[in-house]
């Protein structure tokens, strides 16, 4: 009991009870201050040292009786080792525990008070799942540091939830670093790409717009050509019609001089019909002018239509109102709406809106401290544009508030449209349904819960065999669909061999359907990795969740696993009745 004897003064049966005391209440305050420092600070480089180095503490038992034990957590951070020596040991795993406590109990503090025991010590208290362990250290600082790291890991496990994510979080810690100067590489080697991609689109569209000018000068005139043609020829055989009686009335003329009186009129009247027939030769060909490009609409993609509008007066008048139609929109996003800079902000100002109004509200500093860690450490490029986007989307919304995913959401829409303005405006919009942003990003992530309630139900009914197996691991869809819906699928362009492309055909389809699109891109992305992890164990199964997805193939199942809305509704209902009655 060596580590017992510290230099300090003896407690007498007199004072015992005072001291004991003082050491209680000051741990009382002690014990909130670390636990709020856990919440704000990160897993530091010391805090690992601290958990992983061995320290030698004083266990005590209920009836007061003492022993020496070393105590670290072991390379993953996923036990907690008591060795007493080098064959006893016991460890608890780190999620059962819930926090550490400075001070004794009460019953332990009533215990030694009635013993023989009259040291000063540092004692602390291991609050698990399933039991209380007391213990005691002769260095305040010790104590004190061992304590602050154990409640910071305490609450990452809380953050992550199981013994993988923390395992996840661990690799991160370690590995983010070596990765840094490749995600930076390759980053550089986007733009390159990008920039020579721009060039020959831009070449491109030149001749494309040129070569569709051309067929559209080309069919208008050989319409209007074969229009006048007819019209020439039915007036042509009216002529010769009326010149043929004319030369019988001018040989009958003499003797028929009544008649050509009647004939004259009767040549004033098919002059008024042929008048009547040219007025109504071209209104009909003005509407069937107007039908026949209402159908050739139907077929063009949004860039054809883009190109269309620019030719004359009339075919912008007909595409302006193909495009306040949501029919066309509906089509042309199952093919694509590139140039999204210019289709994502045409359909937002068209159905929704993207006015920013009202005051803004105070955005408190935690909040702006959030956002910024967010920021710098999660992209590396427009921090300040996507803070200053964020921040302002907190002040106009201050009960939606700011998560982890929003920063990436803000990036991606920065990235299309490059303007904050414009982001701001359309992030308001997606707040709002059928988007329902706002409730997913919203203290308490309502429809998140939601929506991993209406999977559940739509795995059982359209990938049954799948929904078996999860069943069978005790899988969680949560583990798996949380990032999805939470960053709009924006998360997988930090994911090695993902195309931006891919993440906007997914946008394509969740501007135009709302809510009900992301459900579908979730099913499409089970049915394309269902064969591959049936028969497979947990391990396995998260492991092709969580890498080399098929995601290129995507695009082409999500209309096959399209919802109807009326089955979400109902699905909606019965989730909040479940909520009520629990």
């Amino acid at each position: 009991m060596d580590l017992l004897n510290v230099a300090t003064p003896s407690l007498s049966t007199s004072t015992s009870a005072r001291s004991v005391r003082s050491i209680n209440d000051r741990s009382m305050e002690e014990n909130s201050l670390a636990l709020s420092y856990a919440e704000d600070r990160p897993l530091s480089k010391e805090s690992l040292k601290t958990l992983l180095r061995g320290h030698y503490f004083i266990k005590y038992q209920k009836n007061g009786h003492r022993s020496v034990r070393r105590i670290y957590f072991n390379d993953s951070l996923q036990k907690l080792i008591l060795e007493k020596d080098r064959s006893n040991s016991k460890f608890i795993f780190t999620t059962d525990i819930l926090a550490v406590e400075f001070g004794f109990s009460n019953q332990l503090t009533a215990v030694l008070l009635k013993g023989d025991y009259n040291h000063k010590v540092y004692g602390f208290r291991l609050i698990t799942r399933k039991r209380l362990i007391e213990l005691s250290s002769n260095s305040r600082a010790e104590r004190e540091q061992w304590v602050d790291s154990v409640n910071v890991l305490a609450e990452v496990v809380k953050e992550w939830s199981s013994h993988i994510g923390l395992r996840k979080y661990w690799d991160t810690l370690t590995t983010i670093s070596q990765s840094e100067q490749d995600i930076s590489d390759l980053l550089e080697c986007q733009r390159n790409a990008k920039k020579e991609i721009s060039i020959i689109t831009l070449q491109r569209n030149e001749l494309e717009k040129e070569v569709i000018e051309g067929l559209i000068n080309e069919m208008i005139l050989a319409l209007e050509v074969r229009e006048a043609n007819l019209a020439m020829l039915m007036v042509k055989r009216q002529e010769e019609a009326v010149d043929a009686e004319n030369r019988l009335l001018r040989q009958k003329q003499e003797s028929l001089q009544n008649s050509l009186r009647e004939k004259n009129k009767e040549i004033g009247t098919l002059k008024d019909h042929i008048k009547d027939l040219y007025s109504n030769l071209s209104s009909n060909q003005s509407r069937t002018l107007s039908k026949i490009w209402k159908n050739i609409i139907d077929f063009l993609s949004f860039k054809d239509l883009l190109v269309l509008q620019n030719v004359s007066l009339y075919f912008k008048d007909q595409v302006a109102k193909a495009f306040i139609t949501k029919s066309l929109w509906r089509r042309i996003g199952t093919v694509s709406l590139c140039p999204r800079k210019i289709s994502w902000r045409m359909y937002i100002r068209n159905f929704y809106g993207m006015r920013v109004g009202g005051m803004g509200h105070e955005v408190y500093p935690e909040i702006m401290e959030e956002i910024s860690k967010d920021v710098n450490r999660g992209l590396v490029d427009h921090q300040q544009e996507v803070e200053e986007v964020l921040i302002g989307l907190c002040a106009l919304n201050p009960d939606v508030g700011y998560c982890q995913g929003m920063q990436l959401v803000t990036h991606f829409l920065l990235g299309i449209l490059r303007d904050t303005d414009e982001v701001l405006g359309t992030l308001m919009s997606l707040l709002r349904p059928p988007f329902y942003l706002g409730e997913l990003w919203k203290n308490g992530f309502s429809r998140l819960k939601l929506g991993i309630f209406q999977l559940e139900f739509l795995l059982k009914l359209k990938l049954p065999y799948l929904a078996k197996h999860f069943k069978d691991l005790d899988i969680n869809l949560d583990v798996i669909v949380t990032p999805w819906l939470l960053t709009v699928f924006t998360h997988l362009l930090g994911q090695q061999g993902v195309p931006i492309e891919v993440v906007q055909w997914i946008w394509d389809f969740f501007l135009v359907q709302g809510w009900p699109a992301l459900l579908s891109t979730c099913l499409a992305l089970f049915y394309l990795s269902q064969e591959s992890v049936l028969g497979e164990n947990l391990e396995t199964t998260l492991h092709r969740f969580s890498n080399n997805m098929p995601f290129e193939s995507v695009v082409k199942f999500i209309p096959k696993f399209e919802i109807e809305p009326s089955l979400l509704d109902d699905l909606e209902r019965a989730f909040y009745l479940q909520t009520n009655i629990n």
